[in-house]
């Protein structure tokens, strides 16, 4: 199995057998989650990350991963949505754009 993870939202191609990796990362509370707009897509695996430094989880961070697999060739869009926890807030949106061959 090979995952694909990007790092930035510059349009990229990926193999219809590759396992796409995006990740959501906002203020501790923050509000995470992946919408899929009309790609031949499904979401494989979410997880929340706790990362440790020096024995313990530094606070202030929530960080999301998602793990896609392609359904069928094409173009396939997919937006990370991270909602800060405060009300009436923005969320932060990150588009990623990508062709499955």
């Amino acid at each position: 199995m090979k995952v694909v993870v990007t790092n930035d939202a510059v349009p990229f191609t990926v193999e219809v057998n590759e396992i796409i990796r995006v990740t959501g990362e906002g203020i501790a509370g923050s509000t995470i989650q992946i919408e899929i707009n009309q790609s031949p897509l499904k979401v494989e695996r979410e997880a929340e990350i706790r990362n440790v430094q020096n024995g313990s989880t530094p606070l202030g961070t929530t960080i999301k991963e998602f793990e896609l697999k392609p359904k069928d060739k094409g173009m396939a869009k997919v937006d990370v949505v991270v909602t800060p926890p405060q009300p009436g807030s923005s969320p932060n949106i990150a588009v990623y754009e990508f062709e499955i061959r």
